[in-house]
């Protein structure tokens, strides 16, 4: 079959390409937190990346130490870039976690150098059951029992792997993210002199726990949205944790790839378009931290009663907004797509 782009998708993957070319909007955008604030921290100094990060690590840390995201809200992970000042945070810590994977494209140098420097960098995309990009895994997560015993027991565990190239979302799955937490608590026992590993591992199975409630939590709110219903086309390819994690299929994305810095071709646009009118998709999904003009085109050229709906990207937002904190943020996004596909 052959494929003709329109005008109108042509028009605006070139506009879309010029937008790449120019940068992003938050390159080098201050964090809320100074350098006096981490100076001054009382305790174990611990900076993170992105602020999904700063408020999972924050639960963990309590008041052994303060916590400092890089990332402002709103910030795209995949195109941020630090000022001078917040690389000079990056070697003042203690210890750093960071997502990994690639995600923080515009500070993988920096992260680097603080290594490099004897600075302890976590990256905790590399601590957990990983999908390749793009192939969401198909597997039936409401009758999985969410146990550590069966975590402990999974196939491909982190360290029985290559993540290379795997895909950094891992934030996308509760059970993934308390992968994480397990090991982050190993990783600030070793740099914290007031509290034994023991203690370090009680903090984070209370949090652990309050991650496998939350998943639960998760599952019920989507439990409205039919087998038949469960296809997500998203503006990039951050969905696949999530599709795996709670039995959703990704069609397609607008922009290729697991970043936002990729520039879509009209060609592959089109086969988009045609997917989603031959599966019926009813929503396209776009991301608080990524540019949504295409994702509306593509609606727009399918021709049909189609909704783009808004999640809260790669950013939680501020204290005001419905997404202040990871557990709401998993709340409020699987809201939104139980409220589109129920």
């Amino acid at each position: 079959m052959s494929h003709r782009p329109t005008l109108a998708i042509l028009a605006l993957v070139l506009s879309f390409a010029a937008a790449a070319c120019g940068g992003g909007t938050d390159a080098t955008a201050e964090s809320p937190a100074s350098e006096e604030a981490t100076a001054a921290a009382d305790g174990l100094v611990v900076v993170t990346t992105t602020n999904i990060l700063a408020d999972l690590t924050d639960r963990l840390v309590g008041d052994h130490g303060t916590v400092t995201a890089l990332m402002p809200v709103g910030a795209d992970p995949h195109s941020f870039q630090l000022s001078s000042a917040q690389g000079q945070q990056l070697l003042d810590a203690d210890i750093v976690v960071a997502n990994g994977l690639g995600l923080e494209e515009g500070m993988l140098d920096a992260l680097e150098s603080a290594a490099e420097e004897g600075v302890e960098v976590v990256s905790l995309a590399e601590t957990v059951t990983t999908l390749e990009e793009g192939h969401a895994e198909e597997e039936d997560h409401a009758e999985e029992d969410h146990s550590e015993e069966d975590h402990a027991e999974e196939e491909g565990h982190a360290h029985e792997h290559d993540h290379a190239d795997g895909d950094p979302h891992f934030w996308m799955d509760p059970d993934r993210v308390a992968e994480a937490i397990e090991d982050l608590a190993l990783h600030l026992a070793e740099v914290d002199d007031s509290a034994t590993e023991d203690e370090w591992a009680a903090r984070a199975e209370v949090l652990v726990a309050e991650l496998h409630e939350l998943d639960e939590e998760v599952e019920e709110i989507l439990s409205v949205v039919a087998d038949d219903r469960r296809v997500l086309v998203t503006n990039h390819d951050s969905y696949d944790y999530f599709a795996d994690a709670y039995d959703f299929e990704v069609l397609g994305t607008v922009i290729p790839g697991g970043g936002t810095l990729a520039e879509p071709s009209a060609a592959d646009l089109e086969i988009l378009v045609e997917d989603i009118r031959d599966a019926g998709v009813t929503a396209i999904f776009t991301e608080t931290t990524d540019p949504s003009r295409l994702a509306e085109v593509v609606a727009e050229e399918v021709g049909e009663e189609i909704a783009v709906v808004q999640l809260v990207g790669g950013s939680l937002t501020d204290a005001d907004g419905p997404a202040a904190t990871y557990a709401d943020y998993m709340r409020h996004n699987a809201t939104l797509i139980a409220d589109a596909l129920g």
